[in-house]
């Protein structure tokens, strides 16, 4: 029997020790032999029949080759050199909603591993009601799928272009339907990393628990050096605890970047590039959550018509934001209602922020809706153009210091802008 440990040492090499079954061995023998053989910890999909010539549907044996090491106890599954086509095999439902999804990984301990040149492609036409995954990651139950890693610098393709005839503009009601991959249950140690996802009509990575209870929500998720381009948004996650978001690159044109959403706590979001959003969205968007990093992040033109890169809203507490740097874009904390509070806003670099939006705008628009301990230090906002950081009435002990504002053409009073009494100011410079 695969050791929990065994396989984690398989599964963090490329090449790893596995044994080899020669493709002409048919699959139902391949199978059988598999299950008896508890020393197999590597098989490649191509030895179930998997051809990955772009042409042939590859599903039933990607799926045989996964049930396989499943059966095993656990190990890596291995896809070769290939254009592997997929097609949609089932559906489960999530949050209500029916997702349609063509692999699945129904059990723990299994290393999913792309050969540099392999490809997973979901084929032409596939959507139901235009919503598809290529693959999802936990049983039905909730709890299998633990120890799960997906890793080498191969690719996804959702193809969203082949599978909806819909524009740009209508795709918001695919988000949560629709995802390249989605991880749902009570599980623990997922790892996605090295890898491009492209053409997803909703997002490039879903992650949610069934239970919001702090005692079964999914814990300890990496997604690690992960490219995300041409979906609709970056990545999501629900009711999920010790989250890293590390060396990403996403490029969406719908909706948020990267979002955690909802009783999310301990969360990392770091080393990340985030070059284009959807037009009245966000970079990273902090819905809700406790104990959140986020550090060393580059964002580009984020929200073209409301210039913001990072928003922080809806019970969103206990967050540092630090060393950032933000091209055309700001910050907006925004409660909506709720409360946000003990906030640290430092070192973080502001280029050309767009006119009329201030690079960090504090904003409570209803008076039951709260702000409070809010920091905001040592930032650089370069060639501001007019309010560069406002705080709004409501708010509650923010403290304004160190910061250094280039370009602003207005009297210290415009350039920060406040209307709240219980705020400190300490040594800014405007230049």
């Amino acid at each position: 029997m695969i050791t929990k440990r065994n396989f984690m040492l398989t599964a963090g090499s490329c090449l790893g020790a596995g044994t080899y079954i020669k493709k002409a061995v048919s699959s139902e023998t391949l199978t059988s032999k598999v299950s008896h053989n508890k020393s197999i910890d590597k098989l490649s999909v191509q030895d179930f029949g998997a051809v990955g010539d772009g042409i042939q549907d590859d599903t039933l044996a990607i799926q045989s080759c996964i049930d396989a090491i499943i059966d095993n106890g656990g190990g890596t599954v291995y896809f070769p050199k290939g254009n592997y086509l997929i097609s949609r095999s089932g559906s489960d439902v999530i949050y209500e909603r029916e997702v349609q999804h063509c692999l699945k990984v129904e059990g723990n301990n299994v290393h999913l591993q792309l050969d540099e040149e392999a490809t997973l492609k979901i084929a032409d036409k596939q959507a139901k009601d235009e919503k598809i995954t290529a693959i999802r990651i936990g049983d039905k139950t909730g709890q299998l799928g633990s120890n799960f890693l997906l890793s080498g610098a191969g690719k996804i393709d959702a193809d969203w272009r082949k599978q909806s005839s819909n524009a740009i503009e209508k795709f918001h009601a695919q988000i949560l339907h629709s995802s390249a991959i989605i991880v749902f249950g009570k599980l623990q140690n997922i790892t996605i990393q090295d890898l491009t996802i492209s053409g997803s009509q909703g997002n490039g990575i879903f992650i949610a628990s069934p239970d919001t209870d702090i005692n079964s929500r999914m814990k300890n998720v990496t997604v690690q050096d992960v490219i995300i381009t041409d979906c609709a948004e970056g990545i999501v996650w629900l009711d999920a605890d010790d989250v890293t978001i590390k060396g990403c690159e996403i490029d969406v044109f719908l909706q948020d970047g990267i979002e955690p959403a909802r009783f999310c706590t301990n969360y990392k979001i770091i080393d990340n590039i985030i070059k284009s959003v959807g037009p009245k969205n966000h970079a990273i968007d902090l819905y809700g959550g406790d104990n959140g990093l986020v550090e060393n992040n580059v964002i580009y033109n984020s929200g073209m018509n409301i210039g913001v890169g990072l928003r922080i809203e809806n019970e969103t507490q206990n967050v540092v934001v630090r060393n950032n740097i933000l091209n055309n874009s700001s910050i907006f904390i925004d409660p909506a209602g709720k409360v946000n509070k003990n906030i640290t806003l430092e070192n973080n670099t502001f280029n050309n922020p767009f006119p009329d939006h201030p690079s960090i705008r504090l904003y409570r628009l209803e008076e039951h809706a709260e702000i409070l301990n809010v920091i905001i230090k040592n930032n650089q906002i370069k060639e501001s153009d007019g309010s560069s950081i406002y705080i709004s009435n409501w708010c509650e002990n923010v403290s304004i210091e160190n910061n250094l504002i280039e370009g602003c053409n207005t009297s210290f009073n415009e350039c920060i802008k406040i209307k709240s009494e219980n705020v400190r100011l300490l040594n800014n410079s405007i230049r």
